[in-house]
């Protein structure tokens, strides 16, 4: 199948941290040999690395302080293999094998020893401990309960797959503020920043609810081009289907609703952000930071989806990216089950 991608707007500027280069060399030296211990060979592993995690976060947080500039990035990776474990043959045909995963992962971030032969969770432990010391009690506290959220979703999420079950798309735009990384992603500007909002964004509607448009459109883009890579893997949590089922929209028709919900999307967050700056009351100093970091979560998330392997296959090539222009749905290969027969022969 085919349809056409219209220009997917994005007006906020784009930016990447200036020693990106550094820091994505760093990362994937740092993160190889926990792959390879992962996926059990080097080309899985090494085909992994092409997705360019890192280089979402040097998009995303091009402002991190230059204490955990390499930190943050780390983090990023672990997270993906957190998000694919549940999708791994296996794992997401099964109630009983999700959810002894998700009570692994729980264990992890509880501080639980890891078992030796839990790699991806090793990962993820080792990439957060230099981040814990870094963050407020607070802001901690937010993290790792994101986090849970994150992964606590995972059998909720089977559930829904194996039943057939979609919801009401405001129904499952206000459940992606937690198990889409939304919460934790814009937890990590604060880290990112070294500022703690906690207080404010339970006090100030008008920042919790521009936090809430940026995690927004994190997940009409991410659903915009993660839909092929989730239609072969057989995944459930997109609303795309929402779109086309509960609207009756046909393909196409859904792919233009989606993006135009994307640029209203930024449309709001802009608008939400003059509010909370140009307001009568007192602002704390962090807030506008915040903010414009927030729109480079935005735009970056958005760039970033437009050119990666993860969502556009092995073949995906380097540059401007996808933003427009004819998209065939065809089989791309999944984390745990390459294109490659070679490299399918192998992992496991």
């Amino acid at each position: 199948m085919q349809f056409e991608l219209p220009p997917v707007p994005m007006r906020l500027p784009l930016l990447g941290h200036p020693e990106t280069a550094r820091i994505e060399e760093e990362c994937y030296r740092w993160a190889r040999p926990y792959l390879i211990a992962y996926f059990g060979n080097e080309e899985c592993a090494d085909r992994y690395i092409l997705q360019r995690m890192a280089y979402w976060a040097c998009l995303c947080y091009p402002h991190m302080l230059d204490d955990r500039c390499v930190t943050l990035p780390n983090i990023m990776i672990p997270a993906g293999i957190c998000d694919d474990s549940f999708s791994r043959p296996g794992i997401q045909e099964s109630l009983d094998r999700t959810g002894a995963l998700r009570r692994s992962w729980l264990a992890m971030l509880d501080g639980e020893p890891v078992d030796p032969g839990f790699h991806a969770g090793r990962m993820l432990r080792d990439a957060l401990a230099p981040a814990w010391p870094q963050m407020s009690p607070d802001l901690a506290g937010r993290y790792r309960d994101a986090y849970r959220d994150v992964i606590a979703s995972a059998v909720t999420e089977a559930d829904a797959r194996i039943h057939d079950d979609l919801l009401p798309f405001d129904d499952y735009m206000e459940l992606r503020l937690t198990n889409l990384f939304g919460y934790w992603a814009t937890c990590q500007t604060e880290y990112a920043l070294g500022c703690d909002l906690t207080e404010e964004l339970d006090t100030d509607k008008a920042l919790a609810k521009a936090r809430d448009l940026a995690i927004h459109h994190m997940t009409l883009v991410n659903d915009l081009y993660s839909f092929p890579k989730e239609y072969e893997a057989g995944e459930a949590m997109n609303c795309m289907w929402i779109l086309m089922r509960t609207e009756a929209l046909p393909l196409q028709r859904a792919v233009n609703r989606l993006v135009e919900l994307i640029g209203q999307t930024e449309e709001m967050f802009s608008r939400t952000c003059s509010e909370v700056v140009g307001g009568a009351g007192a602002v704390h100093p962090a807030v506008p930071a915040y903010l414009k970091e927030l729109g480079h979560l935005i735009s970056g998330n958005l760039h970033y989806h437009s050119l990666t392997t993860r969502y556009h296959g092995d073949d995906a090539s380097e540059g401007s990216g996808r933003k427009s222009g004819t998209v065939t749905i065809k089989p791309l290969g999944t984390v745990h089950a390459p294109r490659n027969p070679h490299a399918a022969d192998r992992a496991h």
